[in-house]
């Protein structure tokens, strides 16, 4: 929602003498200024099996507060509509409700998902 990116900004704007001066006191703004600027990359993963594991302890190993993770199928909207493909484990990786095509290829989902900002196809 626009209105509240611009709240966002506005209260990032006038805290910025308190972030510059104590940046280890204002993690959460620091961290609001992150996800403002590089906005959410969610990441649905359908079926299980040793790649879901895998896929989850990867993404484990760095901080990625900007990433969002939905198990499917089930009551999250966002995992609406995303079946796993030929009963594999698939990933399902989207940015501003932009997704590139579902892939069971862990290395590729793993790449995409962990990418700055743009989507690797």
């Amino acid at each position: 929602n626009l209105d509240f990116k611009t709240q966002a900004e506005e209260i990032i704007k006038a805290a910025y003498v308190l972030i510059d001066q104590y940046p280890q006191a204002t993690s959460a703004l620091l961290q609001a200024v992150d996800w403002i600027s590089d906005g959410a990359k969610e990441v649905v993963i359908s079926g299980e099996g040793p790649d879901q594991i895998e896929f989850l302890q990867k993404l484990r190993e760095n901080f990625s507060p900007n990433l969002v993770i939905a198990m499917g199928p089930g009551p999250v909207p966002l995992s609406n509509n995303r079946p796993a493909i030929d009963e594999k484990v698939t990933f399902y990786i989207c940015v501003a409700q932009a997704c590139i095509l579902p892939t069971t290829d862990l290395k590729r989902a793993l790449k995409a998902a962990t990418a700055n900002k743009t989507l690797i196809v």
